[in-house]
């Protein structure tokens, strides 16, 4: 600090200064700080304030009692910055000693509250003479009675008082019409964010009614983006719509000329054609070549160990290795039975055994029989078959000691299960003993005896007794349908038809009654005969659906899409664009959202 005092430029003060700067003199500040020097000016400093006192302001007056100091001058300064008014003393002793008046008087000057400065000319200089150290100061008077100073200041205060009361009041009116405005259009914001969300929320509705859970499962997420506040109770419609997320699309497999999918079992394909075939891991795409003819399924039952047959040979894969078994017998049926792989073979002599392909034992069914068809049991080591004599077809079931015949027939077709077998058979036409034939499928309820005709089927299904029903069916006419089971008293129950045009049929889950049908060109999974999704498959007719519980392969012929069970939720509702992509959305999707 220099012997004199230097004029500085006044600071930029902003707004949120000022108030900054009435807080602090609301709590730590006061009216009037007077600034004088103790040589000659001690007297009417402390005249001054007792005027002041009487008037009732609140005034800061430097007594001496501290010694000078860092602490001292940090205080003054702290009292100058926060006083509205700065009475000076100009006196000889304040002119040949400037260094501390000078501080508190730039303290003053420069400000946040910027402080009035009244400067006060005592004898024996002239008033209205300003000497050369307190040019900066824009206003002086002469030293007056007590009286007169501390009406002036008084008066100083009420002008900065009002100043300060419309200023505060243009503030308040500014703030609340900034309020206000903000409030209207945080409004119009609020309720086009709703608008928004509600016709996603409509969108989403659209989706779901037609089975396309998976965009309306993106357009939930839409609606909750545009309008956050709808998140609580969107959030629950949107764990509603992922419910159904019974599948979302996986890999694309390209098929050479003469390969098909011929069957899944778990996370894996077999992709088999005229010479070779190959397991493809669903999950990472990783396959394995496989040297053998004519493979036609595959069976996995314990995790890691896969059965793949082909002709004259079982291919057994697991973690570790790859190996073959011959088979000298041919492969009627295969299947998991009890938790183990198993499969009922044919001999040369026409004999039936069922085959334990873990420890390679053996077991006879059925004696030597012109047999026409056979398969397992599914849920018990044992099978049915049929075997024909004449113009009698005869169905029998391993170990029950009984059989049921059907007369007239010339050929016949077993398959579902031994509860309840499904019989297609072909009969003479009354008149041509030699042809033409009438084809009859009749579902033969074993325990009961009751039989039950049924349409031309292309596909059959046997299902569990808990679910309710029998079987469930894709007829040649292109009709879905579920069979109920046979009531005791009642005996009869019709077909229920829940599709029409289908192509192709395969089922998912046979507890939840969960089927899988390509339905002019769209994927459409059912629960109970109820669409639960819809997804276009992009492939061109004729295609054929092959479906595991975990996997569902769409074999177009030259290239296949592969659809995947979801396996986890969501602990939270993800973004759009997650969903987007996880779904493998495309644009004709989107647009089916357009309004």
């Amino acid at each position: 600090m220099g012997d004199e005092l230097d004029s500085e430029a006044e600071p930029q003060v902003t707004w949120w200064r000022r108030l900054f700067a009435l807080v602090g003199q609301l709590f730590v500040g006061h009216d009037v700080f007077i600034s004088y020097s103790r040589t000659d000016a001690s007297e009417l400093a402390r005249s001054l304030h007792v005027a002041l006192v009487a008037r009732k302001l609140t005034v800061f007056l430097d007594d001496g009692k501290l010694e000078a100091g860092a602490a001292l001058s940090s205080r003054l300064e702290r009292a100058a910055r926060f006083s509205s008014v700065c009475a000076v003393f100009v006196t000889r002793g304040a002119i040949e000693h400037p260094t501390w008046i000078g501080t508190e008087v730039r303290a003053a000057t420069t400000s946040w509250l910027r402080s009035a400065i009244v400067a006060i000319v005592a004898p024996p200089l002239i008033c209205g003479r300003v000497p050369p150290p307190f040019e900066s100061l824009n206003r002086f008077r002469g030293l007056d009675t007590r009286s007169a100073l501390a009406d002036e200041i008084v008066t100083t205060l009420r002008r900065r008082r009002l100043r300060r009361r419309r200023v505060f009041a243009l503030a308040v009116t500014l703030s609340a019409i900034g309020l206000l405005i903000h409030a209207l259009q945080a409004r119009a914001a609020t309720s086009s964010r709703a608008l928004v969300a509600s016709e996603w929320t409509a969108r989403a509705e659209r989706s779901a009614s037609s089975g396309r859970f998976d965009l309306a499962e993106y357009a939930i997420t839409k609606a909750i983006e545009a309008d956050p506040s709808t998140r609580e109770h969107l959030t629950r419609t949107y764990d509603g719509y992922r419910a159904h997320r019974l599948a979302v699309p996986g890999i694309e497999l390209a098929l050479a000329g003469d390969e098909r999918v011929v069957a899944v079992a778990g996370q894996h394909a077999l992709i088999a054609g005229e010479r070779a075939a190959r397991l493809l891991d669903l999950a990472t795409g990783a396959a394995t070549a496989l040297e053998c003819q004519a493979g036609d399924r595959i069976v996995e039952c314990e995790p890691g160990r896969r059965y793949v047959f082909c002709q004259g040979v079982v291919v057994t894969l697991d973690q570790r290795r790859v190996s073959e078994t011959s088979l000298d017998e041919s492969v009627v049926d295969a299947s998991c039975v009890a938790g183990r792989a198993v499969a009922l073979v044919e001999d040369d002599h026409r004999q039936m055994w069922l085959l334990d392909l873990q420890t390679h034992q053996r077991k006879r069914v059925f004696a030597s029989r012109n047999w026409v068809s056979a398969g397992l049991c599914r849920d018990e080591h044992r099978a049915f078959g049929a075997w024909i004599e004449g113009d009698r077809v005869t169905l029998e079931l391993d170990g029950a000691g009984e059989s049921r015949v059907f007369t007239g027939a010339l050929t016949a077709t077993v398959m579902g299960s031994c509860r309840r077998p499904l019989v297609a058979y072909s009969a003479e036409t009354e008149g041509a003993p030699l042809g033409p034939s009438t084809e009859h499928w009749t579902l033969l309820d074993w325990p009961l005896d009751v039989r039950r005709a049924l349409p031309a089927i292309q596909t059959w299904y046997a299902l569990p007794d808990g679910s309710g029903y029998a079987g469930v069916y894709l007829a040649r006419s292109g009709d879905v349908a579920l069979v109920p089971l046979v009531d005791a008293i009642v005996r009869q129950f019709a077909p229920s038809v829940v599709a029409v045009g289908a192509t192709s049929l395969a089922l998912l889950d046979p507890d939840k009654v969960l089927t899988v049908s390509l339905e002019g060109g769209d994927l459409v999974i059912r629960d109970r005969g109820v669409v639960a999704m819809r997804r276009p498959t992009g492939m061109d007719a004729p295609a054929r659906v092959v479906a595991s519980y975990d996997v569902i392969v769409v074999d177009g012929g030259t290239s296949a899409r592969v659809w995947r069970r979801p396996t986890t939720s969501a602990d939270v509702t993800p973004s759009s664009k997650s969903v987007e992509r996880e779904l493998a959305l495309t644009d004709r999707d989107l647009r089916e959202l357009q309004p």
